[in-house]
């Protein structure tokens, strides 16, 4: 696929769903975070927001896909991420995906079900595909 997320595609090429149009996790919590969009099954539907790298980290960089646990209330915010496995790049990849990783917002029925407690939380493991 090619594009932007949401974007219009040239004649004979598509782009990358809106995230609106992603998958949500599946509510084994576990997912992968590819092109702008999030893959898995039921459960908790998650809005995400691109890490925004450089223009110089973009080209010259290789960074491995990081792994994040996220913690989110039963508002929907991010209330804290672990980086679980860098990049490699810890200032030019991992702060922005981490920073990023903040923005994102969580609905459904695994957050609805959560009880009314101000530690009720869901704890997501998540990979960042990079490439």
């Amino acid at each position: 696929m090619t594009g932007t997320p949401g974007t219009p595609a040239a004649p004979g090429q598509r782009t990358v769903p809106a995230d609106r149009d992603s998958s949500p996790f599946s509510t084994e919590i576990v997912g992968t975070f590819r092109n702008g969009r999030v893959i898995a099954g039921q459960g908790l539907d998650v809005r995400t927001v691109r890490p925004r790298l450089t223009l110089l980290t973009r080209v010259t960089a290789a960074p491995r896909n990081p792994i994040l646990e996220m913690t989110f209330a039963k508002s929907g915010r991010v209330t804290d991420v672990r980086l679980l496995r860098s990049s490699g790049y810890s200032v030019e990849v991992d702060e922005p995906v981490i920073a990023a990783a903040f923005n994102w917002r969580g609905s459904g029925p695994i957050l609805d079900r959560l009880a009314d407690r101000p530690d009720a939380a869901v704890k997501m493991t998540i990979t960042i595909v990079m490439n």
